[in-house]
């Protein structure tokens, strides 16, 4: 187990003085991303379980159904203590003696009495900025009120109107008349003075998504982020800027990539095909071509774009997105393509990939787009003049961006649209890494 900091200490002292006297607090925690929130938390589980071996009491942690909320991390620490064979893990709950953490999602929680014996010690809510108001009012709050259970909320700020950010003013109120604090905010910043290594992390972070990131401010920084805004800033559309010109055909060494998307499959069809190139030290993308196509039918439609992304450019990997197709429409163009790509039914399953329906990604890839254009990751071929270019630049600028209470990023456009900027925001979402942003640390 790791000794805590200074400021996880203070916390801790603060949720364990209220469990201990029975004071029923709400607490709001912010801690930067990294910085020893899911530590906290553990250390305070297990000291309160142990505690409470004999006796009994629960300890209910609930975190929204889009965030990994598992045993894992409780169950280290136990396989570490010297408690061998007084613990068992089952269906979402550690138990110890006649203690239990349950590991629960909103819409799990019903009322107190669901919990039965022994009673509710205490209530964690993690990731708080991502479930919605109802949820807490509904389902959270009652249970808290009706056990007198201490509440620790942890989150980061998002768009500043979150119930999160509500609850938090609500405690720095109460402070200023009664003196009690809260509400604890710790920034990288103040984490990297306590824990060895963090700094250089952060500052990682810091470049690979730029300072003014909404990730970076929200999760690192703890500002929440406008509601709404334009998209790409008017640097970053400068930095999306380059200086090479547009090109027809593979350089010889060229490792390609492409993005499809189709937007009509009924007659006549239409797709934007994005071609880019990975650069020499494989850490941006160069987008060199784009071809805008039009067929009578989706059969025709995919032997163009077979032609174009396979044949002509010879791409690694082909990422299409027909938002709005049916599920037929899907399947009878994926097939043409694979005919067309003579890959069969289902060989090189990795070339062709078809961009998720989901909110959670297109967030995701629009966020790495923006990650992208601050350090300089990917640049378009030079101004030529041409409808394709003229079109990605009017997308580009008209784009409005909305940080939804779900903790998404959502493009907004006006009508008329063709999917040149989708086609960006697909090429950066390939580009995405595979792990989570979780600086790698003990804390």
């Amino acid at each position: 187990m790791h000794n805590l900091t200074v400021y996880q200490n203070e916390i801790a002292r603060a949720v364990l003085h209220s469990i201990l006297y029975d004071q029923g607090d709400i607490f709001t925690v912010e801690i930067a991303h990294g910085g020893g929130a899911r530590e906290l938390s553990t250390q305070i589980e297990m000291l309160l379980m142990s505690l409470h071996v004999n006796d009994g009491v629960t300890l209910l942690k609930i975190a929204p159904e889009t965030t990994e909320n598992t045993t894992a991390r409780l169950e280290g620490q136990l396989r570490q203590s010297s408690l061998h064979g007084l613990w068992s893990t089952h269906a979402h709950t550690v138990q110890l003696g006649r203690s239990q953490v349950r590991f629960l999602s909103p819409d799990e929680l019903t009322t107190q009495a669901a919990f039965g014996k022994p009673r509710v010690g205490l209530i964690e809510v993690c990731e708080a900025q991502r479930i919605d108001t109802d949820a807490f009012k509904q389902r959270i709050q009652p249970i808290a009120a009706a056990s007198g259970a201490t509440t620790v909320v942890y989150g980061t700020p998002w768009n500043g109107e979150t119930w999160f950010e509500q609850l938090k003013q609500h405690n720095r109120e109460r402070e200023g008349i009664d003196g009690i604090r809260r509400h604890f905010r710790v920034t990288w910043e103040q984490a990297a003075k306590a824990l060895p290594g963090y700094a250089e992390e952060a500052e990682r972070e810091r470049v690979r998504l730029g300072e003014d990131h909404p990730s970076f401010q929200t999760a690192y920084a703890l500002r929440p982020v406008p509601a709404q805004s334009t998209f790409l800033s008017h640097m970053q559309q400068r930095s999306l800027e380059g200086l090479f010109p547009r090109q027809h055909a593979p350089a010889p060494t060229a490792r390609t990539v492409a993005s499809v998307v189709v937007t009509r499959l009924a007659e006549p069809s239409s797709a934007v095909v994005t071609i880019a190139e990975r650069t020499p030290d494989e850490t941006g993308l160069d987008v060199v071509e784009h071809r805008w196509l039009q067929s009578s039918d989706g059969e025709t439609l995919a032997k163009r774009i077979a032609k174009v992304a396979g044949e002509t450019w010879g791409c690694e990997h082909i990422l299409i997105d027909a938002h709005g197709a049916s599920s037929e429409e899907k399947a009878t163009l994926d097939l043409g393509l694979r005919r067309s790509l003579d890959m069969g039914a289902t060989g090189d399953s990795d070339r062709l990939i078809w961009a998720p329906q989901d909110p959670a990604w297109d967030s995701r890839s629009a966020l790495e787009l923006i990650a992208a254009t601050n350090r300089g990751g990917i640049h378009l071929y030079s101004a030529d003049g041409s409808p394709e270019y003229r079109a990605l630049r009017r997308e580009t600028e008209a784009a409005q961006a909305s940080y939804g209470l779900n903790g998404l990023l959502a493009i907004h456009q006006p009508p008329g649209q063709e999917g040149f900027l989708r086609g960006l925001t697909l090429l950066s979402g390939a580009e995405q890494p595979t792990e989570a942003l979780e600086p790698a640390l003990a804390s």
